[in-house]
């Protein structure tokens, strides 16, 4: 039954700031201390005038939320699978499927 199996580091993830910006994105053990390191960011900034502290924190808590999303997005799709779809369209389900299917590749 499991079409899809992701392959990465597993949840859950959260994100580390330092002197003010998103230095890294990690994952966390069961007790919550952050271990192996998903994606690092340079601790300079540069400022854009169409960037502020919030969005990059923002955007740092969806990446963070991605295995979470991953998973609730697994589940919901079985769900559909098992009640038939009834009014969903069949673009969002084919949309799902390769969004799944595009996460758990073996492909880079």
């Amino acid at each position: 039954m499991i079409k899809y199996e992701f392959k990465g580091t597993p949840g859950p993830w959260d994100y580390e700031i330092e002197h003010g910006c998103v230095t890294q994105i990690c994952a966390q053990d069961s007790e919550g201390h952050s271990y192996p390191q998903i994606c690092k960011f340079e601790i300079y900034k540069i400022y854009r005038g169409d960037q502020s502290q919030s969005e990059e924190f923002a955007n740092a808590k969806l990446i963070a939320a991605a295995p979470d999303m991953f998973e609730l997005l697994k589940r919901a799709f079985y769900c559909l699978e098992i009640i038939g779809y009834l009014e969903v369209p069949n673009s969002t389900r084919m949309r799902i499927d390769e969004l799944l299917s595009r996460i758990t590749s073996n492909g880079s």
